[in-house]
């Protein structure tokens, strides 16, 4: 707003707009509103404030990728070729001890997350695995299911993993595969568990309450139900999403950030143009409109008052 010396103070920050110039982007003299094209190391409050972000510290050395929490305490990482869990610690270097629970993995393969009843399960599109109170091992539960010679196997090694409706969903290459119902998550029937294929390799999954998000190097598209033999499917958005960069969980989580409100489970993906919010019954919207074409795969976390999306050519 301009005062009554001449001065133009900026006084309400509106967050990024990275499509227009910076000659204009818009500012309101009247409240002080504006945006800005750039925001380095700040946080840009729900009331317009701008803060300073917090600083950070190192607190393990390594080549760290595919970092994920389910928010109890520990999260998991990949490093060179080993599984390891992080978990605060006063007593180790910087706070944080780093524990490896697995080696032999292929190097740099991105590690896909997904934790169902008290356990963990694991995949980087080579090797999968299982951890289960705080233990590593094969993908398995102990209990052996009879059928014909062949009719069951366990599950592939995915490069994704999502969980819906009592049965983990597993991305191959370009197929969906998912396991048997009633929480039999250690097998599934090669035959015909797995979906329709659309073509275009598997890019996302992500479970809101009545159904699936995929997305592919084609499209996204909703596959409504909670039975595999009985989905609906339907494009929701043309554009693909880019690899990675997801966030996804409680709708409350995420309404502050979103600024509406949000019921049951959301999810948040980045494409070319922006990001995008997918809800139950597979509405999906376009939430802010970005210019991020040169984006090849990426990273997201969540807080109650930002989303940080991390994104590399």
């Amino acid at each position: 707003m301009s005062g009554a010396d001449g001065v133009t103070r900026f006084a309400v920050c509106r967050g990024l707009d990275a499509t227009r110039p910076a000659a204009r982007l818009a500012f309101d003299p009247k409240t002080g509103g504006y945006h800005v094209s750039r925001a380095v190391n700040v946080d840009v409050l729900p009331g317009g404030g701008v803060r300073r972000r917090a600083g950070f510290r190192r607190v393990s050395d390594g080549t760290f990728h595919s970092l994920w929490s389910d928010g109890r305490g520990a999260a998991y990482a990949g490093v060179d070729d080993r599984l390891v869990r992080l978990a605060p610690d006063s007593d180790a270097a910087g706070g944080v001890a780093v524990e490896t629970l697995a080696t032999g993995l292929t190097p740099g393969a991105a590690l896909s997350f997904v934790a169902v009843a008290g356990r963990v399960y694991y995949a980087n599109g080579h090797e999968n695995g299982m951890i289960a109170g705080g233990v590593a091992g094969i993908w398995s539960d102990g209990t052996v299911l009879t059928g014909r010679p062949g009719e069951y196997v366990a599950p592939p090694a995915g490069h994704l993993l999502e969980h819906h409706a009592g049965r983990i969903f597993i991305a191959a290459g370009d197929m969906v595969l998912f396991t048997l119902g009633a929480g039999a998550y250690h097998l599934l029937d090669p035959a015909g568990d797995f979906l329709p294929g659309r073509g275009g390799r598997v890019r996302m999954l992500a479970a809101v309450d009545d159904g699936l998000f995929v997305g592919t190097d084609q499209e996204v598209y909703f596959a409504a139900g909670h039975d595999p033999a009985q989905f609906a499917y339907r494009r929701v958005m043309d554009a693909p999403p880019i690899p990675g960069a997801c966030l996804r969980g409680p709708g409350i989580d995420l309404a502050r950030v979103a600024g509406r409100d949000i019921t049951g489970q959301a999810v948040v993906w980045a494409d070319a143009r922006g990001l995008c919010l997918g809800l139950s019954g597979g509405q999906a919207t376009r939430l802010v409109r970005l210019p991020l074409d040169g984006a090849g795969s990426g990273a997201a976390v969540s807080s109650d008052a930002a989303w940080l999306f991390v994104l590399r050519p």
